[in-house]
């Protein structure tokens, strides 16, 4: 009857109706391992789950090996192994479950002290320009050459001009182009011929820093590497010719981790000072601007231009986070990205001569896109583009549509690669297309006081890579406000240079005044007016007044000005007091490229160009479809505060600038022709646009909607500003020697164990993370892997996989060669260690020693500590039989000839002897053996247990977590119901099958279930509690063969 009644009957007819009762129970989720680790890009400090090493690699990455070559500050440090990447490949080679992976960035505790720098996350230089406490005179370098401020080492640009005119000395608007970061007693100097009316035509050759020099004619300069004694130590010429020998990240150093050495006086130096050269061990070169440099000469091949080396800071009291202090200090912890706020368009219609009052900054703000996790991984891989934008086609609703992608960061306009799609976006919050519902506004934050992630947010997150932040205020918006425009990345304001200016006004920039020897003023802070809307914040470092005689005057710190006095050099340049030819400039802080015209790199269509963010590489003529290998760099965050970093809600950045707005309203389509189209900002107000601007034929129909009906509907947005909080001087930045920093680690005074200590956090919760095995490959500092095996402990559902110390130093730790580094540590010291720190869990298992293993994409080899083949053995033990089969011996343990670690291993650091394996074994460290027919085995499986018993060998502590897993599955499906004989069966005869099925694939001997009167009393049942008991009798693996061999005299009968 119950069926009938789902049948409306009012007039006669046959009703049918199909019912399924085929289908299948959902399957409970596979459980596997969760590995801890750095990884080159994917979700960070969140548990994710893969299936499979392909899916690792689309979402993480492949494992690195370390060790290689290459630009590393641009591409990414992966100088150290990520060992965290091939446990994961080890385990999922068996296919025998899912990993999780807990991909780490740098985060210092909310309470460490910024002043700390083992407490705070992220990196910078030893010392700065911003350390010498005297701001206007510095005593002369003893070699009486580059003055003693300047050899403090911070963040040094080289600011580039075109050549402009000698005649006027107005140099025109040129660039940032490069920044060196140097360490204290180094220095990065220009040298060649001076730039002035006297010179241009023989000039004089000088060296120093704040000296405007020329370039030869094919833009190429002459820079010098000097120490703190004045000697040179490189002497190079360099351009920014990506094709050219000279090619400035061709000649300069790229590594940030060779500074890591004893001369620069490092506790725990990495790399070896005496096998560097051209001062190579004293600083590297940072960020590049070739393209932006380019677009503001107009040319890839400008011909002679001017520059000058000058200090990069965020001005003396700039926004800079809190215990940072310019540009050279990036000590902060990790950070997603975001985009600029995308804005609505202008409702008003104009005609030819503009909207005067139009401001783009006071259009309304509608939403932005935030990367959910990854740091510097996202931008460096995404961007945004809106399309499709529609205004309302109907009198039902008055809200338009649009639709958003995430696109790939290094796709051409003409050929667009679409990662994620969400089309018929609205901003209508009470619709299902709602742009916010569509793609979600969720994220999470780590409760520090309560040890546990919390969510914020309303809408469920569709996309994986970003979230999107509405503007709280939009529903008291215009329901027709459609996205229409984006702000860029923040910048430091622009500055115009213009020497023999006299003395300091209050009107412009304080900049710190760059003193040589004797005091000779350079470019002092009396020549810098701010471009921008921020006059206090510039990115030409400064503070206090300028001295000496010539004040105003853009020279000299060199050692030598072709024998001449400095003063005399001076006043032949500009005159004495400012006479002569006067120089004058714009200088900008480089940024991202924009679409300028519809044809821009390769477009035919204007219709299909997408407006504003430009990735391609900028070339003659703005045709180049190639990706800008260096667009990373101008994504980097700046060391700001939060509002400047971004900007904010409420108004612009805070004492920072825009570096651009682009908004589909100042577009120009001059007489219509929409091939013709091109983009200038301000041309909606009438600022810089022509006397006849229109869209279409008609001069006043320059409406939005008319706008869009032309087909003109589309734009791009940078992801920018993410960093991934580590110190990169490191090539593991979460090696001993820095967890070990501090005397006594604690989340507090130690950034790198704050990051492990958290990560490992992030899965203690059972019923947050499934797991059955933890590990945390490479990391050896006690309290952590005591962190590890305490959580596996609580929790009584996971095995902690955990690595010693003393095993082997990795070339990460030293500089010190292989051998050296192999015998550095003792096996009796790491089993004295492991019985003086009194483990006794069966939760955790420890093996030795460390491991050589290829990596099959690169075929590099590698040393790898032993958890990594102690997890592949793991899986393929189960793979090969059950997860209570002992993970070593011959059958299931050997690595170089069966491949049970599901890598290759090819060597050990040390070759155990019998004894050696026995000292292991009674210390309840698992041997790594050598055998000269079996190879390379797993010869031993015991837990951390010291305690006899059953649990202290890991076959029979991973049985007891399948089954307990299995059994609380089971009970799961019986909780709420009634506590009651019949389902007292119900429980027992799922359980009895199951066990029965372990029994029979030689997991148990024997086993019972108990659940009735006996165990579930009247008592707990009054309470609410049903109570069963389950005997067990695992299997136990053959460990010790003994086999007497008995010799009879002739004749004796076998039977006696």
């Amino acid at each position: 009857m119950s069926d009938v009644r789902k049948f409306k009957f009012v007039s006669p007819g046959i009703f049918l109706r199909e019912v399924d009762n085929s289908q299948l129970p959902a399957v409970a989720p596979e459980v596997g391992p969760v590995f801890i680790g750095r990884a080159r890009k994917g979700p960070a400090n969140r548990p994710y789950t893969v299936q499979s090493f392909s899916e690792f690699v689309d979402v993480f990455g492949p494992p690195e090996a370390g060790g290689g070559g290459g630009d590393y500050f641009r591409e990414g440090n992966i100088a150290g192994p990520t060992y965290g990447g091939y446990a994961a490949q080890a385990y999922l080679d068996a296919q025998v479950g899912p990993v999780t992976f807990v991909r780490t960035l740098g985060e210092a505790n909310p309470s460490a002290d910024t002043t700390d720098s083992q407490a705070v996350a992220g990196w910078t230089t030893k010392n700065s320009f911003g350390d010498q406490t005297n701001n206007n005179a510095v005593a002369p370098n003893p070699a009486g050459g580059i003055g003693s401020r300047y050899l403090n080492g911070g963040a040094y640009g080289l600011f580039v001009l075109p050549s402009g005119s000698a005649a006027t000395g107005d140099m025109g608007s040129g660039s940032l182009a490069a920044i060196w970061y140097c360490n204290s007693g180094s220095a990065i100097i220009l040298s060649g011929g001076a730039r002035g009316a006297t010179y241009d035509a023989n000039p004089v050759s000088v060296s120093g820093t704040c000296v405007v020099l020329e370039s030869d004619s094919g833009t190429t300069f002459t820079a010098e590497v000097v120490n703190s004694t004045g000697q040179r130590v490189m002497k190079t010429e360099f351009n920014f010719n990506r094709n050219s020998d000279r090619y400035i990240r061709k000649v300069f150093n790229t590594n940030p981790t060779l500074v890591n050495n004893s001369d620069q006086g490092y506790t725990s130096p990495i790399t070896n000072a005496s096998t560097l050269s051209d001062g190579e061990g004293t600083y590297w070169l940072g960020e590049t601007f070739e393209s932006y440099l380019f677009d503001k000469l107009g040319s890839t091949s400008p011909g002679k231009v001017y520059g000058f080396i000058a200090a990069v800071n965020s001005g003396s009291t700039g926004p800079t986070v809190a215990g940072t202090t310019g540009f050279h200090d990036r000590q902060q912890s990790a950070i997603n990205p975001r985009t600029g706020w995308f804005f609505s368009q202008d409702l008003t219609s104009v005609g030819g001569a503009g909207n005067a009052s139009y401001d783009a900054r006071s259009m309304t703000k509608l939403f932005r896109f935030h990367g959910r996790d990854g740091g510097e991984a996202i931008q460096e891989q995404f961007k945004i583009s809106i399309q499709d934008i529609r205004a309302a086609t109907n009198n039902f609703s008055s809200y338009g549509s649009f639709t958003v992608m995430v696109r790939a960061a290094n796709d051409s306009d003409a050929k667009p690669v679409i990662i994620e799609r969400f089309s018929e976006c609205n901003l209508d919050p009470q619709s299902a297309n709602y742009v916010a519902r569509m793609i979600g506004d969720r994220y999470v934050e780590w409760d520090y006081n309560d040890s546990r992630t919390r969510e914020y947010g309303e809408f469920a997150n569709r996309s994986e890579i970003v979230r999107i932040e509405m503007n709280p205020d939009l529903n008291s918006a215009p329901a027709e406000l459609l996205p229409f425009g984006v702000f860029g990345p923040p910048r430091p304001p622009g500055l115009t240079i213009l020497s023999g200016s006299g003395n300091a006004a209050a009107t412009k920039n304080n900049f710190m005044p760059l003193l040589g020897d004797a005091g000779q003023t350079l470019l002092t802070k009396d020549v810098f007016y701010d471009t921008g809307d921020a006059a206090s914040y510039s990115f030409l470092e400064g503070s206090g007044s300028c001295a000496g005689t010539y004040a105003g005057l853009p020279l000299l710190v060199g050692a030598t000005v072709d024998g001449t006095n400095a003063t005399a050099i001076q006043t032949s340049i500009l005159g004495a007091d400012g006479g002569a030819v006067k120089f004058t400039g714009s200088v900008f802080f480089p940024t991202t490229l924009t679409r300028l015209s519809a044809s821009d790199h390769g477009s035919s269509d204007p219709k299909s160009s997408y407006w504003g963010l430009q990735t391609n590489y900028y070339d003659n003529g703005r045709t180049s479809t190639t990706f800008d290998m260096g667009y990373r760099d101008y994504l980097r965050g700046l060391p700001y505060a939060e509002a400047s970093r971004f900007g904010s809600l409420t108004g612009p950045p805070t004492n920072a600038e825009y570096s651009w707005i682009f908004t589909l309203d100042d577009l120009v389509v001059p007489g219509g022709k929409l091939e013709d189209c091109y983009w200038m900002s301000g041309s909606r107000s009438g600022v810089s646009r022509e006397n006849t601007v229109t869209v279409g034929d008609s001069a006043t129909s320059a409406s939005y909607k008319a706008v869009l009906d032309s087909g003109l509907n589309r734009f791009t947005s940078p992801l920018f500003g993410g960093y991934d909080g580590f110190n990169i001087i490191e090539k593991d930045p979460f090696r001993d020697g820095v967890l070990t920093q501090t005397t006594t680690q604690t989340e507090v005074n130690n950034y790198a164990f704050n990051t492990i200590a958290k990560a490992i956090n992030t899965v203690k919760d059972p019923e947050f993370v499934e797991m059955n095995m933890l590990s945390v490959p490479g990391v050896v500092n006690e309290n952590l892997t005591q962190k590890v095996l305490n959580i596996c402990e609580d929790r009584g559902d996971a095995l902690g996989v955990i690595d010693l110390r003393g095993i082997y130093l990795p070339f990460t730790e030293n500089a010190n060669d292989f051998k050296t580094r192999a015998t550095a540590t003792s096996l009796d010291g790491v089993v004295t260690a492991l019985r003086d720190r009194q483990i006794n869990s069966s939760y955790g298992c420890a093996y030795y020693p460390w491991v050589q293993i290829r990596d099959t994409v690169t075929g590099q080899f590698l040393w790898a500590p032993p958890s990594v083949a102690a997890i592949g053995t793991m899986a393929s033990s189960e793979r090969a039989s059950e997860v209570w089969f002992a993970p070593a011996g011959f059958n299931r343990g050997g690595l170089s000839k069966n491949g049970a670690a599901g890598i290759p291993v090819t060597a050990v650091t040390e070759r155990l002897t019998a004894a050696d394996r026995d000292k292991l074994y009674e210390a309840n460290i698992n041997p790594i053996a050598t055998f000269p027919s079996e190879g390379i085995v797993i010869f031993g499986q015991k837990t951390l247990q010291v305690t006899p018993s059953a649990l202290d060998r890991v076959n029979v502590r991973r049985l007891m977590i399948f089954i307990k897993k299995e059994i609380s599955r089971i009970a799961a499906g019986i909780l709420f119901d009634q506590n009651v004989p019949a389902t007292w069966l119900r429980f027992t005869g799922q359980a009895e099958p199951l066990l029965a099925s372990v029994k029979a694939r030689m997991g148990l001997t024997e086993f019972r279930v108990v659940l009735d009167e006996t165990t579930t009393t009247p008592d707990l049942v009054d309470r609410n509690i049903l109570y069963a008991k389950i005997f067990l009798k695992p299997a136990r693996a053959i460990e010790f063969i003994a086999i007497d061999f008995n010799i009879t005299r002739t004749g004796a009968a076998f039977t006696d």
